[in-house]
């Protein structure tokens, strides 16, 4: 939720901030180090009308800095803006017994036992 959020905020910048016919690029790459995350602009770089006192940016470095990210932001050298994230991945990722994958908010080891209200939920959240 905290990468759609970034993304999400940038390209809201990039409306607010960016002029008349800027257009926007997203590009997720994940290799085995990290996931960067780069939303890019052509517009004017810096909204010579913005008092600066927004909040977004700082939202984006909150939310980056609580997955152990990185995030960068900042006009481009000629013409446009750039904000830039890298975050490593989950510490819990690839641990012992989820060959098959993590298991699923509803699996109980206990056949007896009810899944719990996660299993009425498809996205695994309880109320």
């Amino acid at each position: 939720m905290s990468v759609f959020r970034l993304v999400q905020e940038a390209l809201t910048n990039v409306l607010k901030h960016a002029g008349p016919g800027a257009s926007a690029s997203v590009r997720l790459v994940r290799d085995a180090e990290d996931l960067v995350i780069e939303v890019v602009d052509d517009g004017q770089g810096t909204d010579p009308t913005s008092d600066g006192l927004g909040h977004g940016l700082t939202g984006m470095r909150e939310r980056m800095s609580l997955l152990g990210g990185t995030p960068q932001a900042g006009p481009l050298p000629s013409r446009g803006y750039r904000v830039r994230a890298t975050v490593p991945p989950p510490a819990d990722h690839g641990t012992p017994g989820e060959a098959d994958g993590p298991a699923s908010p509803c699996t109980t080891t206990d056949p007896g036992t009810s899944p719990g209200p996660a299993a009425d939920d498809p996205r695994g959240e309880t109320p």
